[in-house]
């Protein structure tokens, strides 16, 4: 989320106030049927057989490759510069919390709901997890 510090005025005539609040729905997005078939079913391998439905796919769909369906750090000259950096430490903490540790919800509980802020969602950190 950016807040516009002085008025401007985008090049397709859009006029921007100082002091709006600028994001954009990036979970709306994400799980619109157009982008993500069946966004609602967890399927971890989604991205894997998209890369893999044909050769040309094989660099695409990737964690850090941006492209109109995957604006998570940007598109264009904008693109985060250090995207690929994060996603290998991601992947590196993920991988030593699945490796060293055992995760389940309390008995009778279920994972939390999520929260919203601006363009970020994430689950309640009220949540406890075993």
């Amino acid at each position: 989320m950016l807040v516009a510090l002085a008025p401007i005025t985008l090049k397709d005539g859009t006029h921007i106030p100082a002091g709006s609040r600028i994001s954009w729905a990036a979970h709306h997005h994400r799980n619109d049927p157009t982008v993500t078939p069946e966004p609602a079913r967890f399927d971890p391998l989604r991205s894997y057989r998209k890369r893999h439905a044909s050769p040309d796919n094989m660099n695409k769909h990737l964690a850090g490759q941006t492209s109109t369906d995957n604006l998570s750090f940007g598109r264009g000259k904008l693109a985060c510069p250090g995207r690929a950096f994060s996603v290998g430490e991601i992947k590196r903490i993920l991988a030593r919390l699945v490796e060293q540790f055992a995760f389940k919800f309390p008995e009778g509980k279920a994972r939390p709901k999520n929260l919203y802020a601006d363009e970020n969602v994430f689950p309640d950190p009220g949540g406890r997890l075993w």
